[in-house]
């Protein structure tokens, strides 16, 4: 049967974007560039796969970070080998440190792919203007969190840790063995249009959550942290989560073989408890010195209208470019047998080619 597993690998907003794509592919024994792979959906990709060498495989997919649907990058697990587009590529330049080669499909230049050049021209364009925009209100942030980290009790901050720790490990019958490692990629909730669809695990595979509410600065990132080192410590696996937003900081730390998400529910998030045995813990309300907040009201409702401004400028950017994605991938659909099939014609040729 049939196993993809989601990835967010960049963040617009992070000073170091080649770097977070290269931890996924630098263990690859050989990655293909694929012109234009972002401008399928994962759902057309996965009707494809199902069928021919690919039909008992599993796969990892490397998400566009604009559009919730998009596939940058496409890696076969039991093989080894990736299939990334071919602009993401060329953002890499030669850092990949395994074999690399390109799939020529396509024949000549047309006018739709002209169109589709100028569409997604525009698009990195307003992914531009959205970062712009993100990265000042990051500095209203910055100051926002500031006074909330002045404001923590740090007593109370370790005495819930204390608390989180008991509950995360007090299952029994846990097998313990080598840790299988530490996955790292962005959460990527922030790009889904509604609540049902922003949870990157199966139901078999998470069954608990442990849900931190708080402003940002009230010990979230650092309670997260604490869990994922003593996870390790405790020859767990761990798949860490940074925040799309903020990279600094985590917005979930899962433990596959406890079955549990520990994961930061404040906005845009909004995650309540939906299992019998989910835990839930407002870090403002048991953590936060409130006259200390106080002190600092005024200072604090300047720095929010600023704060907000900036990220609704920022959405209005992302849409757009979400809406030249969708443009781009409409142009391009209209030619369906001559670009994703023959594509993934290419890629059963290769993998038949691997397996010999």
């Amino acid at each position: 049967m049939q196993k993809v597993q989601e990835r967010y690998m960049q963040s617009i907003c992070s000073s170091h974007p080649s770097e977070d794509i290269l931890y996924h592919l630098g263990e690859l024994k050989k990655v293909y560039t694929v012109e234009r792979l972002t401008l399928s959906r994962k759902q057309q990709l996965m009707n494809q796969l199902k069928h021919g060498a690919f039909a008992e495989e599993t796969f990892t997919f490397l998400m566009d970070p604009i559009h919730p649907e998009g596939v940058q990058g496409l890696i076969v697990n039991s093989l080894g080998v990736g299939f990334v587009d071919q602009s993401l590529f060329n953002e890499l330049h030669s850092a990949i440190p395994c074999q690399t080669a390109e799939l020529e499909w396509r024949k000549g230049k047309s006018l739709d792919d002209e169109s589709i050049d100028l569409f997604l021209a525009e698009k990195k364009f307003c992914m531009d203007q959205a970062s712009e925009k993100l990265f000042k209100a990051r500095e209203y942030l910055d100051f926002i969190k500031q006074i909330y980290q002045a404001s923590i009790n740090q007593e109370a901050l370790n005495l819930l840790l204390k608390d989180i720790v008991y509950e995360l490990f007090s299952i029994k019958d846990v097998k313990l063995q080598a840790c299988q490692g530490v996955a790292i990629s962005y959460f990527g909730s922030n790009n889904r249009a509604r609540y049902q669809h922003m949870f990157q695990w199966s139901r078999e595979s998470i069954q608990r959550y442990i849900i931190l509410k708080g402003f940002s600065g009230t010990g979230k990132t650092k309670i997260l942290k604490a869990l994922a080192v003593l996870a390790i410590a405790a020859r767990l696996s761990v798949e860490l989560y940074r925040c799309p937003f903020y990279p600094e900081s985590l917005d979930a730390v899962v433990i596959p073989e406890l079955k549990t998400a520990i994961i930061d529910g404040s906005e845009p998030h909004s995650i309540e408890p939906v299992h019998p045995n989910d835990r839930h813990y407002v870090l403002e309300e048991q953590c936060v010195n409130e006259e200390t907040l106080y002190s600092f009201a005024m200072e604090l409702k300047e720095a929010n209208m600023h704060y907000k401004k900036y990220m609704h400028d920022a959405q209005f950017f992302l849409q757009e470019a979400k809406n030249m994605h969708e443009q781009a991938e409409y142009i391009l659909n209209r030619s369906q047998r001559t670009w994703l099939d023959q594509v993934i014609e290419d890629w059963e040729k290769l993998v038949g080619d691997i397996e010999k």
